[in-house]
């Protein structure tokens, strides 16, 4: 809805706000601070853990770099988030999916 301050998608919002030619570039600088924040949470709940990079790459069978990779959000694919978690001791890990009341396990 222009001009009420209510917005029903991402796209009515940035067509209030931002100009044409910059509306995807903000839409890739969302992305990557959403990615950035997720990193940071997978570093806190390693932290958590009393784990250390080193240790979490381990488990991982990857290297410090790559864990480092990962907590900076720049691979957030659902299959490494699952290894990271398991990692530093997650017991389960999983993606479900709720529509109506449905549940549906994806990973």
């Amino acid at each position: 809805m222009i001009g009420t301050g209510v917005y029903r998608t991402e796209d009515e919002f940035l067509e209030e706000f931002v100009a044409p030619e910059d509306r995807e570039g903000v839409k890739q600088r969302a992305a990557q601070l959403i990615a950035e924040n997720h990193g940071a949470r997978l570093a806190e709940l390693r932290e958590q853990a009393h784990l250390d990079q080193e240790e979490a790459a381990r488990r991982m069978g990857v290297s410090t770099a790559r864990v480092a990779e990962i907590e900076s959000g720049r691979d957030a694919s659902l299959n490494v988030i699952k290894a990271f978690l398991l990692a530093i001791g997650y017991e389960d890990v999983e993606l479900t999916a709720v529509r109506n009341g449905n549940r549906f396990r994806i990973a």
